[in-house]
């Protein structure tokens, strides 16, 4: 027997056990204020939410494709909830959209039985301790189960059921590990947090982050979707292509305000105490205030 084959049976097996656990855990349904809520995408695709990012779930006889996984805390409520999608070949493959953990929280638990895909600067973060000093989060390195098994440096692509999902990265944006994931036959795109909506985004500078290159990635994506394409963004609804347009006005418009703010010699503090114009207000109702959107605009700005 060649050593691929043995791998491709040791894989097999894998999967089958990961179905065993996750017709097990846990012993008692989660309350409905812990729970997951599922909700159609189209076709095959489920959207999965609770506390953490937003989660893709593609459905078939290859088995289940996870974009994204929340947070580690509630990991063993996400395998409960991949119980009602048990068909098929098992969990398959899970893809980081990037390193954060409310986006790869669960990769130590269900790592054990799937690939995890990412960017090749997630695998170098998720390899050792980290922190996000804003929000005052401290990571310790995952296991090496929790590890993406499959990196790349600027695209890959998969065949699973019956769709062409297609990885892209943009480069630095979010930070500097974020893609783009494009499930082509269906015209879904799941942003990441390369897109959060409607609310300003994060902008993780301590790991290779930028304000305008964030802005230059979503003009990039405009070009490749159609009014009729879904989008998933990183946390918030799902919208289409005029959504996104409003995402990128927001930006633009807003980086301009800070940038005459800046050139009049206000300080960051004193911009954030002048604040933006009141119809933005609505997009700073999250855990980026309009504040925190300031000063992260100021710190990208030369």
């Amino acid at each position: 027997m060649s050593d691929t084959n043995a791998l491709d049976r040791i894989k097999h097996l894998l999967r089958a056990m990961m179905l065993v656990i996750l017709g097990a855990i846990p012993v008692t349904e989660p309350s409905a204020s812990e729970a997951f809520v599922v909700s159609p995408i189209k076709g095959n695709l489920s959207l999965v939410t609770n506390k953490g990012g937003n989660i893709a779930i593609s459905t078939g006889e290859d088995g289940l494709l996870l974009v994204d996984n929340g947070n580690a805390d509630e990991a063993t409520l996400l395998a409960a909830t991949l119980r009602k999608f048990g068909k098929g070949e098992g969990l398959a493959y899970i893809i980081n959209t990037h390193w954060h953990d409310d986006h790869s929280g669960a990769n130590n638990l269900l790592g054990h039985s799937a690939d995890i895909i990412a960017h090749d600067n997630v695998r170098k973060y998720l390899s050792e301790d980290r922190s996000v000093p804003l929000f005052n989060m401290h990571y310790k390195a995952l296991e090496s189960q929790g590890l993406p098994t499959i990196t790349f440096p600027q695209q890959v692509n998969l065949h699973i059921n019956g769709d062409l999902v297609s990885l892209k990265y943009y480069g630095v944006g979010h930070s500097d590990s974020d893609i783009v994931v494009f499930f082509r036959n269906q015209n879904v795109v799941h942003m990441g947090d390369s897109m959060v909506y409607p609310m300003y985004p994060f902008i993780d500078m301590e790991h290779g982050g930028n304000t305008f290159s964030y802005i230059e990635n979503i003009r990039k994506v405009l070009k490749e979707i159609n009014e009729d394409t879904i989008v998933i963004p990183g946390h918030g609804r799902l919208t289409d292509k005029a959504g996104m347009q409003e995402f990128l006005d927001m930006l633009v418009k807003t980086v301009e305000e800070v940038r005459q703010m800046k050139a009049a010699n206000l300080t960051s503090l004193q911009a954030q105490a002048k604040g933006l114009h009141p119809k933005w207000r609505a997009w700073g109702d999250s855990a980026i205030t309009e504040a925190i959107w300031i000063d992260e605009i100021y710190r990208s700005l030369p």
